[in-house]
């Protein structure tokens, strides 16, 4: 993505749009858009007279970026406090519309998608454990919006997202969530030794069409405690197909475990 430094050069030297408008001889519309990277486009000429007015070469104007996506989600119970959330008895009666459960039954997270440094409207998804005989035989990721009322709200953005993640991208996405999922859960119950060497992983988006289902082996890490999963075999057969290289920009960010974001959701 190419942009301008239009904004820092005026800065630097002091310049006003209004000033650099007039003086240069470009209108001040092109010129905003062109400082505020709102421009569709530069013209030679445009670029021409910046360059002679500003006394800059053409690479101290124009930049070239990464498209940068994230994927940035915070559990709304908080680590530190988890086992006394969940071995507290529920005090208040449930509001219409909204349901208590204890965590280790639906952890909920809040998230948002950054694309290209402007962020999406936040959402909700709950992590929850199916279980049979004490154990942990698959694992439920159901994504949702809603209003302040508690009703729900629209979700095509999200749809859209995960439709263009390919099969490598839904992997990673399911690798960040699930490792979030187990530290919190590892703080209630003995995770570990409860999962099945063979798990079943369903996303789905509530109110929408979108539903990715995925299987993953429980492979026990050789040193230390935890696991990891083994995508291998769903690789091999997934119908998925998505958008390779916008899958490779996704960077997937639990605050939880990374507090240089804990400011924005």
């Amino acid at each position: 993505m190419i942009k301008t430094r239009l904004k820092e050069i005026l800065e630097e030297k002091n310049l006003t749009i209004n000033k650099v408008s007039n003086e240069a001889g470009i209108s001040r519309p092109s010129l905003t858009a062109l400082v505020n990277n709102d421009s569709g486009g530069i013209q030679f000429e445009t670029l021409e007279k910046l360059t002679e007015y500003l006394n800059v070469a053409i690479e101290d104007i124009l930049i070239q970026t990464k498209n940068e996506v994230k994927f940035i989600y915070k559990s709304t119970v908080s680590l530190a406090s988890i086992k006394e959330v969940e071995e507290a008895e529920f005090k208040q009666k449930s509001k219409e519309k909204f349901v208590q459960v204890n965590p280790s039954e639906a952890l909920p997270f809040k998230a948002f998608i950054r694309e290209n440094e402007s962020n999406g409207k936040p959402f909700y998804f709950v992590v929850s454990p199916l279980e049979k005989n004490q154990e942990i035989f698959g694992i439920l990721i159901n994504f949702y919006r809603i209003d302040k009322e508690g009703n729900q709200a629209a979700t095509e953005d999200l749809e859209k997202f995960f439709s263009k993640l390919s099969t490598k991208g839904v992997i990673k996405f399911c690798n960040s969530i699930i490792k979030t999922w187990l530290q919190f859960y590892g703080e209630i119950e003995d995770v570990y030794n409860q999962l099945s060497e063979m798990i079943i992983i369903d996303m789905t988006i509530a109110e929408g069409t979108g539903k990715i289902p995925l299987v993953a082996y429980i492979k026990k890490k050789k040193r230390g405690k935890g696991i990891y999963l083994d995508f291998d075999f769903f690789e091999k057969i997934s119908p998925i197909k998505g958008d390779q290289k916008y899958s490779d920009l996704i960077e997937f960010i639990s605050i939880d475990t990374d507090p240089n974001y804990s400011d924005i959701v």
